[in-house]
């Protein structure tokens, strides 16, 4: 009888337990991994890294999927963008590759880079359609790019020499020597924020970076003061954790690795009820308050709205569409805030 009591117990505390935070087998793979990264956007969140030649990739959020390519080469370094994960790989006749891993099919493809190029392997990105890896050259230490089916376009240089990369939001960013960060389209340089080039960042969720205590913003610059040691910017606000290895969060729900597993948490909801929605009669694209003009309080109203302090809905909401995409993200702030 006690022992009945005991196993009830027990299995009561389990449910409870998973009820609030579910564990993910699969994080044993990444914890053979040489490297991990995170990568958080508006909609997923995966964990990535390699060892040898494998490069593993597992989507935390929504869902769990985790997906593994083994090559015969060596993995020097990996990106994430959107749904895709990136290596930059040495084959076994000395050429240097990039392995894309598309997360949503499983589809890989292995596409040999054009030329011999001398890289640092210190900085490695992708946006939708080429490949940046920064290099050594006689005039400096540049960004070499590449398209997708291995072609050399040129060398793009940073105002001073390149000494980061980033992959967010389907984008590739360059961090030179004096710490400032420029979003790279190609060979058209777009000066985005100034930062500590010392200080190793990551992807801490669409439009920002995170590192050595501060949330940069890659849309306006502007830079926030964090004290734990990770932190993620989601539509919901900011998520942060002191313990884990890697971050990585989408609205409300957070996923955290910690060396052995990974665990997908979702706060339960706040007992206050949610602020009155903001609605307007106005029909004019970026009046959000409905006073006939565009002016900073309509950048703040949509502000509020992607972090969910006060929601945007009927005309308010279709105002606030300012690309005509048919969602209402952080790249329509970019654009309020350009009126």
């Amino acid at each position: 009888m006690r022992k009945r009591v005991i196993c009830l117990i027990l299995a009561l505390l389990v449910g409870l337990t998973v009820f609030s935070v579910s564990f993910s087998a699969a994080g044993g793979e990444l914890g053979s991994c040489k490297k991990l990264f995170a990568y958080s956007d508006n909609d997923a969140a995966y964990f990535y890294g390699y060892y040898s030649g494998t490069l593993v990739s597992e989507r935390v959020i929504p869902d769990e999927m985790t997906r593994s390519v083994t090559t015969d080469g060596v993995i020097r370094m990996v990106c994430h963008n959107e749904y895709t994960t990136y290596a930059l790989l040495k084959t076994r006749v000395n050429q240097f590759s990039v392995l894309a891993l598309d997360m949503n099919s499983g589809d890989y493809t292995i596409t040999a880079l054009e030329g011999s190029r001398n890289f640092s392997l210190t900085g490695f990105a992708a946006d939708g359609s080429q490949i940046y890896i920064i290099s050594p050259t006689s005039k400096g230490t540049a960004v070499s790019r590449f398209d997708k089916n291995g072609s050399y376009l040129g060398d793009t240089f940073l105002p001073r020499d390149a000494v980061q990369l980033f992959s967010n939001d389907g984008s590739a960013y360059g961090m030179d020597a004096s710490g400032e960060i420029y979003r790279m389209n190609g060979n058209i340089l777009s000066y985005c924020a100034n930062a500590n080039a010392e200080t190793a960042f990551h992807n801490a969720g669409t439009g920002y970076l995170y590192g050595d205590g501060y949330l940069i913003c890659l849309y306006d610059g502007s830079t926030q003061r964090i004290a734990e040691r990770l932190a993620v910017r989601t539509t919901d606000g900011i998520i942060t954790d002191n313990a884990a290895q890697l971050l990585a969060a989408v609205g409300r729900t957070k996923a955290v690795f910690s060396g052995e597993a990974v665990s997908v948490e979702e706060p339960e909801q706040a007992a206050d009820q949610p602020p009155e929605p903001r609605e307007t009669s106005s029909d004019k694209r970026g009046d959000l308050n409905g006073t006939g003009t565009v002016n900073s309080a309509d950048v703040t109203a949509l502000m509020n709205h992607l972090i969910g302090k006060q929601i945007l809905i009927g005309k308010a909401l279709s105002n606030a569409d300012m690309n005509g995409d048919g969602s209402v993200d952080n790249r329509d702030l970019v654009l309020l805030a350009q009126q």
